[in-house]
Protein backbone atom coordinates (compact mmCIF):
# COMPACT_ATOMS: atom_id res chain seq x y z
CA UNK A 1 0.00 0.00 0.00
CA UNK A 2 1.36 3.37 -0.97
CA UNK A 3 1.14 6.27 1.49
CA UNK A 4 -0.56 9.54 0.60
CA UNK A 5 2.66 11.44 1.38
CA UNK A 6 4.72 9.27 -0.99
CA UNK A 7 2.09 9.56 -3.71
CA UNK A 8 1.81 13.34 -3.40
CA UNK A 9 5.63 13.69 -3.29
CA UNK A 10 6.09 11.59 -6.43
CA UNK A 11 3.38 13.41 -8.37
CA UNK A 12 4.65 16.87 -7.41
CA UNK A 13 8.28 16.01 -8.22
CA UNK A 14 7.19 15.15 -11.76
CA UNK A 15 4.62 17.93 -12.28
CA UNK A 16 5.05 20.29 -15.23
CA UNK A 17 5.36 24.08 -15.06
CA UNK A 18 5.69 24.13 -11.25
CA UNK A 19 2.05 23.17 -10.76
CA UNK A 20 1.07 21.77 -7.36
CA UNK A 21 -1.17 18.76 -6.90
CA UNK A 22 -2.61 17.11 -3.81
CA UNK A 23 -4.51 13.86 -3.24
CA UNK A 24 -6.44 13.31 -0.03
CA UNK A 25 -8.58 10.47 1.30
CA UNK A 26 -8.50 7.92 -1.49
CA UNK A 27 -11.36 5.50 -0.97
CA UNK A 28 -10.90 2.08 -2.49
CA UNK A 29 -12.45 -1.34 -2.20
CA UNK A 30 -10.80 -4.71 -2.14
CA UNK A 31 -11.78 -5.62 -5.68
CA UNK A 32 -13.16 -8.94 -6.77
CA UNK A 33 -11.10 -12.01 -7.53
CA UNK A 34 -13.02 -14.60 -9.49
CA UNK A 35 -13.02 -18.10 -8.07
CA UNK A 36 -11.86 -20.85 -10.39
CA UNK A 37 -14.64 -22.08 -12.64
CA UNK A 38 -15.72 -25.68 -12.55
CA UNK A 39 -14.44 -27.84 -15.40
CA UNK A 40 -17.98 -28.07 -16.76
CA UNK A 41 -18.53 -24.31 -16.78
CA UNK A 42 -15.13 -23.61 -18.31
CA UNK A 43 -15.70 -26.28 -20.98
CA UNK A 44 -19.09 -24.86 -21.99
CA UNK A 45 -17.82 -21.26 -22.07
CA UNK A 46 -14.76 -22.28 -24.11
CA UNK A 47 -16.97 -24.19 -26.58
CA UNK A 48 -19.14 -21.10 -27.06
CA UNK A 49 -16.15 -18.80 -27.33
CA UNK A 50 -14.51 -21.05 -29.94
CA UNK A 51 -17.75 -21.26 -31.92
CA UNK A 52 -18.56 -17.54 -31.97
CA UNK A 53 -15.17 -15.81 -31.46
CA UNK A 54 -12.88 -18.46 -32.98
CA UNK A 55 -10.76 -18.90 -29.84
CA UNK A 56 -11.02 -19.90 -26.17
CA UNK A 57 -12.28 -17.33 -23.69
CA UNK A 58 -9.85 -14.75 -22.36
CA UNK A 59 -9.56 -13.57 -18.77
CA UNK A 60 -8.80 -9.94 -17.98
CA UNK A 61 -8.48 -8.44 -14.52
CA UNK A 62 -8.25 -4.77 -13.66
CA UNK A 63 -7.64 -5.07 -9.94
CA UNK A 64 -10.89 -3.29 -9.10
CA UNK A 65 -14.45 -4.16 -9.83
CA UNK A 66 -17.98 -3.19 -9.07
CA UNK A 67 -18.19 -3.52 -5.25
CA UNK A 68 -21.48 -5.39 -5.55
CA UNK A 69 -19.71 -8.36 -7.18
CA UNK A 70 -17.37 -8.73 -4.17
CA UNK A 71 -20.35 -8.50 -1.81
CA UNK A 72 -22.35 -11.04 -3.84
CA UNK A 73 -19.46 -13.53 -3.91
CA UNK A 74 -18.96 -13.18 -0.14
CA UNK A 75 -22.65 -13.83 0.52
CA UNK A 76 -22.75 -16.89 -1.75
CA UNK A 77 -19.20 -18.32 -1.69
CA UNK A 78 -20.15 -21.68 -3.22
CA UNK A 79 -21.67 -20.37 -6.45
CA UNK A 80 -19.85 -19.57 -9.65
CA UNK A 81 -19.95 -15.89 -10.47
CA UNK A 82 -19.19 -14.96 -14.05
CA UNK A 83 -18.66 -11.24 -14.54
CA UNK A 84 -18.24 -10.49 -18.21
CA UNK A 85 -18.24 -7.72 -20.74
CA UNK A 86 -16.77 -6.57 -24.02
CA UNK A 87 -13.49 -4.72 -24.06
CA UNK A 88 -10.99 -4.41 -26.86
CA UNK A 89 -8.83 -2.12 -28.93
CA UNK A 90 -11.85 -0.63 -30.65
CA UNK A 91 -13.89 -0.19 -27.45
CA UNK A 92 -13.60 2.57 -24.88
CA UNK A 93 -15.12 1.65 -21.54
CA UNK A 94 -15.78 4.36 -18.94
CA UNK A 95 -14.32 7.16 -21.03
CA UNK A 96 -15.68 10.34 -22.60
CA UNK A 97 -16.24 8.45 -25.85
CA UNK A 98 -17.62 5.29 -24.22
CA UNK A 99 -18.47 2.69 -26.84
CA UNK A 100 -18.32 -1.02 -27.57
CA UNK A 101 -17.96 -3.10 -30.70
CA UNK A 102 -21.51 -4.24 -31.54
CA UNK A 103 -20.36 -7.35 -33.44
CA UNK A 104 -18.38 -8.45 -30.38
CA UNK A 105 -21.44 -7.76 -28.17
CA UNK A 106 -23.57 -9.98 -30.39
CA UNK A 107 -20.99 -12.75 -30.17
CA UNK A 108 -20.84 -12.44 -26.37
CA UNK A 109 -24.63 -12.74 -26.20
CA UNK A 110 -24.42 -15.90 -28.31
CA UNK A 111 -21.73 -17.34 -26.01
CA UNK A 112 -23.93 -16.64 -22.97
CA UNK A 113 -26.95 -18.21 -24.71
CA UNK A 114 -24.82 -21.25 -25.53
CA UNK A 115 -23.82 -21.42 -21.87
CA UNK A 116 -27.40 -21.17 -20.58
CA UNK A 117 -28.65 -23.83 -23.02
CA UNK A 118 -25.87 -26.25 -22.10
CA UNK A 119 -25.51 -25.78 -18.36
Amino acid sequence: SISMNALNKNINENMYFGAKFSIENIDYNEGWRMNLLSERTEKILNEGSKEFFGNEMVYKGDGRSIPFITYFQSKYPDIEVICTGICGVDSVEHGPNENVNLDACKKLILVLCHFLINI
